[in-house]
């Protein structure tokens, strides 16, 4: 930059300062300075801006320059070019500069100078000001076409008036750059237009008067197949059409109407056609002559395709709905309409303005199913948010009648997640209903028909038959009710009931009918025996030979009768009478098939007449044989007789069964060793020898063997037979396969084996209580014998059993059947652990019995035991994380505060002599503000994250050296008695936050005593800690075992009940009026940040110990208390100048307490409010920096970013670091390892930051 000329502003000098030659020469200096970089304006706009920018700063000697421009007219700034700023400046920031602003609001071309802008309440705040200290700015609009296009600033950080000539040349500047921007936008214009027609999907041509092609873009190329536009320009638009009649329409309309938009078939380069959408336009000059034509085209292959695609869809949809009598709908859920397809209105009958609303549809519902319908829909359906899918019925409007359809629809939702519309279809069923109702009818009836055969078959007692024949006609048939009637011979010609179902007693007493030509006799049933006819009344209630019946049969249901003779030899024995509940049910079909089943049962009566004829006949022949036959027949076991030779004389069917054999014939003479397994034969012989002259029953087992080859397990009991002699004629045996029965006690052996081998133990108990059985495991269990176990009842080991509620849960278990308790066991040595009991209430052999499973539970309550503590200790930690972080967050605001009160305090007590009477009023608010910032680190220390100066220290030592301090604290009438032990081992800690934790339990020991007399012990020991003790701590994280350094507290005041220990440490929480709540929660911090415990016993009524656990560390001998360290007072006023400091710190109140510090000891300072400020003050003024004080928590940027910034610039930089945040420890130990220079906690003294400040900036 160069220098400014002597007197540069000053109007009227000459050849002397303000002389008008040397005007004259900056004047023509300034304009050939300007004509120059106009001569060597290239064709890159933007570049050419940017060194006009630069020009524009260097005649006008400025700082900055910066060129504004609207993106649009009437837009957002932007940045287009600058000059003179640093790098990394904010430049997006500056487009909502007001200064540009006021500029451009004026509308003028003319020179707008705006000075002591940083003074200026309307501009100070301004990005240009604020960012780069600007003082006085020079702006020039710059207008085009009467509308503003950018704004010019060119900006100086000191106050100075520009002359005249600058303001020219600043205008001359203004207008040129303006002319290279509206360039510079028209050359993007053309680029964007350029890129949009070679980029679009659109085909683009253009061709000239005579309709040869002279552009075209990318698309059209793609389009056509070829492969390069050289192909295509100079050719004849007709030439791409398929047909070249095509040309003829389009030139007639571009002649006529200078446009042409229509659909073409075009020609590809490889001969194939396509169709194409042409949208052609005339272009003419100025005098309205052609001179070309310019088309875009559009492929419009796929389109085409689709609309086919959907010609075909829609008639398949039409014709296909037609032919299933489906019709679509689509309602509006909210609106309540629908709209219908042709093929609906057909279905429903009803004509095109019918309304179609959700009434209007129920109108077309039966009216006893309407508002089952209704709930359906706007329940089930919309509510429900479910799919419609019901089969229902509807009267068809145009003609009445009574139609099925099938209804299926699927809701759709707006964007809100609401119901609004459903889609669906409907079709017409009624034809497939009607035919499942005659297959179902036929199905039932052929069913009964079937049924009714197999009894005819299958019975043999008349009665019985008839009596299943009815039940089935009602049962299977699904008619109302039946009975049969046999005709009487007597004088009323009676036809006298046999047989029923559902017929109720009443009726029956009441019914009188009869096949004679009576009043009686020209119902259904007399006219069917009397003429051997099916009779058949479609509905009683137009039925004049039925008024006899017509009530009593229409108060049980009855609308329809069919009666059907039994006919044998052409004569009717009696009748069925077959009840319907509906009018017009018996058809043709139905009434063939009853009376098919009518001569089916006619035959089958006669045929069990005629057969218990012939068994009267047979039934003395019978008789002798038959009880033997029948009892060998219905045996269960095998009945065979041997002949003496071995050989098979009889065998039972069973015994044929069991030995495989297809039939008697071809067992009878088999030698009987055929029938058992080799290896028992010697032994089979041996005893049927034996058997035959013994006169003995024996019972053997074998191994026998089948027809088939396979062998079983039998058993066999025999006796000789003899004859009236005595002499054996062979012998009886009675064979049962006991395979199953071998195979059943086996698998009980081993169910026994693994009952009784089961982990968990098992029982069965009796309806008296007692133990049938008990497995090994409940013997483990309970420590019983079995035989023990077995003497005793549920009462004996469970105590929640007693004897005297015992019925009662026996009650209560038959209802349950299996259900599962949780209990206690009592095992024999008196102990009592949980158990889980799954009960099973079953019934065995006629008796009842309990059958238990069970499971200790003493695992998995302890386990849950655990997991719920774990649990109540997590939710514990997380509060009092949530609350240490709000704690360490306002000590931090309140360190800020207290650190501006006591510094100026300190500044006030510097400035007055020590005779002056405000020093006692400074005193106490020094005192008092120190107290504040003991409440700040209570606060820290409770959030666990408190600046702890930890060291070795004599826990003993500390207590006796504040023994005085501590009696202080407490009542008169409060006794102390304070027990050390000098051989402790020392602990690491913060020996103040140490004592704050035994000022603490002290206060809160003599304040639970009050105002009686009473006792406070405190006590310091060592001791070995085990890790079930440990668990007992209140802190969150419970220490490892091991030895710990003991400070226990006793008092003899009230004590603490449950409740109120659960809530000792909560923060806030006080029994006291006047107390804060903070003292036990500080407690718990210190402790936690020391990694100890802390126990509590309390009882009320009986005092309360608290020890507070510390990591013992090695033991040593007792040391002479330290001599305290005094520190001199900062000198109130510079010896010399030291150098300057950066102070950084996002609170005004700090910086300036630390400015005055400072400077009244000799030291410069510079400020900055936040981290990218600090950099840039920085950055300027590197040289001049002896160090910085930084602030850790900062907006924008924290201290940790700052710091490394500050180090990129300038590595050997020295940086003290404060901060009154929690978390301040943890920063300085990181920073120490990149090079910090030290640390200060908030708030600290003048004092300490000056004796801070010689020791790390090396002064």
């Amino acid at each position: 930059m160069n220098a400014p000329e002597p007197n540069a502003g000053v109007p009227g000098s000459g050849g002397q300062p303000g002389g008008r030659p040397w005007r004259q020469r900056r004047i023509e200096r300034f304009l050939g300075r300007v004509t120059e970089e106009l001569l060597n304006l290239t064709d890159d706009a933007t570049r050419n801006i940017g060194n006009l920018a630069a020009v524009s700063g260097e005649l006008l000697e400025a700082e900055g320059v910066v060129y504004l421009s609207f993106a649009t007219p009437g837009r957002s700034l932007r940045v287009a070019a600058q000059w003179g700023l640093p790098e990394g400046a904010p430049i997006g920031e500056w487009g909502r500069t007001g200064i540009g602003r006021a500029v451009l609001e004026e509308g003028s071309v003319a020179p707008r100078v705006f000075r002591q802008l940083r003074a200026d309440a309307l501009h100070r705040e301004d990005p240009l000001v604020q960012g780069f200290g600007w003082e006085t700015c020079v702006g020039c609009a710059v207008i085009h076409g009467g509308a503003p296009r950018g704004v010019l600033l060119i900006g100086h950080r000191r106050d100075r008036e520009p002359n005249d000539d600058e303001l020219r040349v600043a205008s001359l500047l203004a207008v040129a750059i303006g002319q290279q921007d509206i360039r510079s936008r028209e050359q993007e214009t053309l680029r964007v237009k350029d890129w949009a027609v070679e980029s679009t999907l659109w085909g683009i041509a253009t061709a000239d008067v005579d309709g040869r092609v002279i552009y075209v873009n990318p698309a059209i190329l793609r389009m056509w197949r070829f492969a390069t536009a050289g192909e295509v320009v100079g050719r004849h638009i007709t030439e791409f059409w398929k047909d070249a009649r095509n040309s003829g329409p389009v030139m007639t309309a571009l002649a006529t109407s200078g446009a042409f938009v229509g659909e073409l078939d075009a020609l590809r380069a490889d001969g194939s056609s396509f169709p194409v959408q042409l949208m052609a336009t005339v272009v003419r000059d100025r005098d309205g002559r052609p001179v070309a034509t310019h088309g875009f085209v559009i492929d419009v292959t796929e389109r085409k395709r689709a609309e086919t695609a959907l010609r075909e869809s829609e008639y398949f949809l039409h014709r296909s709905q037609a032919v299933g009598h489906i019709g679509s709908y689509k309602m509006d859920i909210q609106a309540g309409t629908w709209i219908c397809t042709r093929e609906l209105e057909e279905i429903f009958g009803i004509p095109p303005d019918h309304p179609k609303t959700v009434s209007g549809w129920l109108e077309l519902v039966p009216p006893e199913e309407r508002e089952a319908m209704r709930s359906y829909l706007l329940e089930h359906v919309v509510a429900g948010r479910n799919r419609f899918d019901r089969e229902y019925r509807i009267v068809r409007r145009s003609d009445g009648e009574l139609r099925w359809v099938d209804g299926s629809g699927v809701l759709e939702f707006d964007a809100t997640g609401q119901p609004c519309r459903m889609i669906g279809t409907i079709q017409d069923i009624t034809d497939r209903k009607r035919t499942e109702e005659r297959v179902r009818i036929a199905n039932r009836q052929l069913r009964m028909l079937g049924e009714c055969n197999e009894a005819l078959i299958r019975e043999h007692d008349e009665t019985r038959l008839l009596q299943t024949v009815c039940r089935l006609i009602v049962e299977t048939g699904g008619y109302r009710m039946a009975w049969v009637g046999m005709a009487e011979d007597d004088a009323d010609r009676t036809v006298r009931p046999v047989a029923w179902a559902k017929v109720d007693s009443d009726y029956l007493a009441n019914l009188r009918v009869s096949w004679g030509d009576s009043d009686f006799g020209r119902g259904p049933v007399g006219l069917a025996v009397r003429t051997g006819r099916v009779h058949v009344v479609h509905d009683i209630a137009q039925e004049a030979g039925f008024t006899a019946w017509r009530a009593a049969a229409a108060q049980r249901g009855t609308r329809a009768v069919c009666a059907t003779p039994l006919v044998h030899e052409g004569r009717a024995m009696g009748a069925i009478s077959v009840h319907s509940g509906e009018p017009q049910s018996f058809d043709v079909e139905e009434t063939c098939l009853l009376q098919k089943l009518a001569d089916n049962l006619a035959f089958g009566i006669v045929a069990l007449r005629e057969h218990r004829q012939h068994e009267r006949a047979e039934l003395a022949r019978r008789e002798a044989e038959g009880l033997y036959r029948a009892a060998v027949q219905t045996f269960p076991d095998g009945v065979s007789v041997v002949q003496p030779d071995g050989r098979l004389q009889y065998a039972s069917p069973k015994a044929l069964e069991i030995y495989g054999v297809d039939s008697l014939e071809a067992a009878v003479g088999r030698s009987m060793l055929e029938f058992i397994d080799p290896v028992d034969h010697g032994r089979a012989l041996e005893n049927f020898m034996r058997l035959q002259t013994s006169g003995e029953v024996e019972l053997h087992e074998y191994r026998l063997r089948r027809a088939d080859g396979s062998t079983f397990v039998g058993e066999i009991a025999a006796a000789a037979l003899t004859d009236a002699e005595g002499r054996a004629t062979g012998v009886l045996a009675v064979t049962r396969d006991v395979t199953e029965r071998r195979r059943a006690e086996d698998l009980l052996r081993r169910m026994q084996t693994s009952v009784d081998l089961a982990r968990d133990p098992v029982f069965w108990i009796d309806q008296a209580g007692r133990h049938t059985y008990a497995n090994e495991a409940a013997c483990r269990s309970l420590g019983y014998t079995r035989e023990e176990l077995c003497q005793l009842t549920v009462s004996d080991i469970d105590p929640n059993f007693p004897r005297e509620k015992w019925a009662d849960h026996w009650a209560k278990s038959r209802e349950r059947g299996a259900y599962s308790i949780e209990t206690l066991h009592r095992a024999k040595d008196g102990r009592t652990f949980p158990v889980e009991v799954a009960i099973n209430f079953m019934r065995f052999e006629g008796q009842e019995f309990h059958c238990a499973f069970v499971r200790d539970l003493t695992e998995r309550k302890r386990s849950e035991q655990s997991r719920l503590e774990l649990e109540r200790r997590l939710l514990h930690a997380q509060k009092l994380e949530s609350l240490g972080v709000l704690a360490g967050g306002i000590a931090h605001d309140f360190n800020n505060l207290l650190m501006g009160i006591l510094g100026n305090l300190d500044l006030a007590l510097m400035d007055l002599p020590e005779d002056s009477p405000a020093r006692g009023s400074i005193d106490q608010s020094v005192r008092a503000a120190r107290r504040a910032t003991e409440l700040t680190r209570q606060m820290l220390a409770y959030s666990g994250r408190g600046a702890f100066e930890v060291r070795e220290i004599d826990l003993a030592a500390l207590v006796a050296e504040n023994a005085h301090l501590f009696r202080a604290t407490i009542p008169k009438l409060v006794t102390l008695r304070i027990e050390t032990d000098p051989q402790l081992p020392r602990i690491i800690a913060d020996s103040s936050q140490v004592q704050q934790v035994v000022m603490n339990l002290i206060t809160n020991a003599s304040e639970a005593i009050g105002d009686r007399a009473g006792q406070v012990h405190l006590r310091t020991t060592v001791a070995d800690f085990d890790a079930k003790t440990l668990a007992q701590s209140r802190c969150d994280e419970i220490p490892e075992p091991g030895r710990y350094v003991v400070l226990e507290v006793t008092d003899t005041g009230c004590g603490m009940d449950a409740a109120t220990q659960e809530r000792l440490f909560e923060p806030f929480f006080t029994t006291k009026f006047t107390g804060r709540g903070l003292g036990m929660s500080a407690i718990l911090g210190i402790v936690r940040g020391h990694k100890g415990a802390i126990l509590v016993y309390s009882r009320v009524g009986l005092g309360t110990r608290i020890r507070v656990l510390f990591p013992a560390g090695p033991v040593v001998e007792p040391a002479a208390p330290a001599t305290p360290v005094t520190l001199a007072a900062a000198p109130a006023t510079p010896a010399r100048k030291k150098g300057t400091v950066l102070v950084v710190d996002d609170e005004v109140v700090v910086r300036r307490v630390c400015r005055a510090m400072l400077e009244r000891n000799g030291w410069e300072t510079l400020e900055a409010g936040d981290g990218p400020g600090a950099i840039e003050m920085f950055t300027a003024r590197a040289a001049d920096i002896q160090g910085v004080l930084l602030d850790l928590s900062m907006p924008r940027m924290n201290g940790l970013e700052v710091f490394r910034e500050l180090r990129r610039l300038r590595p050997e930089v020295r940086v003290v670091l404060s901060s009154g945040a929690n978390a301040a420890p943890e920063y300085a130990e990181k920073l120490k390892t990149e090079g910090v220079a030290g640390f200060l906690h908030k708030p600290f003294t003048a004092e300490s930051l000056l004796r801070e400040a010689e020791r790390a900036f090396g002064v």
